[in-house]
């Protein structure tokens, strides 16, 4: 076979996957909002829908390339979330809680990753250093995750407690909320390890040139 036709019909193929995982997550909010009566899980069902096709909308409007990798593990990360209360894995699984808090550490973390990546080499007007990038992509998801916690705390008054009881029963809310915390540190902490030793071992124009840089760097340039 041809090795570009080979390449894209795998590429379709995983975007095919992707999309297929993301109408798993509308159709899920569909039968909890119409079936279930649960308006607060379907509503977050809807909410990482979205979340989950912005990234390629923006890609696609924004003439960014967009890895389909990426693209991936943004919306199993939802779907995680979003299985735990549809199958109640978060009351039946004692680690699926973990897992979904480790992924959405690591996604936060590439989102941190992301924006100190794109400034310091699509625009000229700022420069971090590397040691600057590292602690960066920690603190910020170490911050994302606590302000993930107000909210659960929130909604926990709200829906009386069945976030941390859904997540584990046998946690207190103190527990649960640290547990939580210390796993998106771990997550921060392994993509911000992967991320510095990948740039410092990527020659510059390739870094540029992956995401398409001429076009990036204009976009970038302009709104900072």
């Amino acid at each position: 076979m041809n090795p570009k036709l080979k390449y894209l019909l795998e590429k379709d193929t995983e975007i095919s996957v992707s999309w297929i995982l993301k109408i798993i997550m509308l159709v899920s909010g569909i039968y909890l909002l119409f079936w279930q009566q649960e308006y607060y899980w379907a509503v977050n069902c809807f909410i990482s829908f979205t979340l989950a096709i912005i990234p390629s909308v923006f890609a696609k409007s924004h003439k960014v390339n967009l890895p389909w990798g990426i693209d991936l593990f943004i919306t199993i990360t939802l779907l995680t979330n979003v299985l735990g209360y549809v199958l109640n894995f978060y009351a039946t699984l004692w680690w699926w809680d973990i897992i979904v808090h480790g992924t959405a550490g690591m996604l936060v973390a590439l989102l941190a990753f992301s924006i100190v990546f794109i400034l310091n080499y699509h625009t000229t007007k700022v420069k971090i250093d590397i040691r600057m990038m590292f602690l960066f992509i920690i603190f910020f998801t170490i911050a994302m995750g606590a302000l993930m916690e107000v909210w659960e705390w929130t909604i926990d008054l709200i829906v009386f407690g069945r976030i941390v009881e859904q997540s584990n029963p046998l946690l207190t809310p103190l527990n649960d909320t640290m547990k939580d915390i210390v796993v998106d540190t771990i997550g921060g902490i392994i993509v911000a390890f992967i991320g510095i030793i990948w740039i410092k071992n990527t020659p510059k124009e390739k870094l540029r040139r992956d995401l398409n840089y001429k076009y990036l760097t204009k976009f970038v340039e302009k709104e900072f």
